[in-house]
């Protein structure tokens, strides 16, 4: 009753080539030179901040060098890789305790993006 269709997920997967490629890493020097110029943002609380968080030590462990940027505000926090353009974006979702990412939330902040 409870069975799921694991046959096509496997499939589907399995004709992504970055999923499909055995030993498969992320390639932080490549992923700079793709988002050359570029914003990546993440919107959110806590799991939004992690992902932003990792993203950076990702990178910044691979290409140690780099000349950086942080800018730090209540609702926005910007990483920037200057080298690159890249600029990684947290925005917090949270203030006043209000704890819920909904329409109205967005578009009141919708002037960062």
């Amino acid at each position: 009753m409870y069975d799921r269709q694991d046959t096509i997920t496997r499939s589907v997967v399995g004709s992504l080539s970055i999923v499909s490629s055995p030993g498969c890493r992320f390639n932080a020097l490549d992923f700079l030179v793709r988002m050359r110029g570029k914003t990546v943002m993440f919107v959110g609380d806590s799991l939004g901040r992690n992902q932003w968080q990792s993203l950076i030590c990702m990178i910044s462990t691979a290409v140690p060098r780099l000349p950086t940027q942080l800018v730090k505000g209540h609702l926005l926090s910007t990483f920037k890789f200057m080298e690159y353009g890249v600029s990684i974006v947290l925005q917090s979702s949270i203030s006043g305790g209000h704890r819920c990412v909904g329409e109205e939330n967005s578009e009141a902040r919708g002037h960062f993006w």
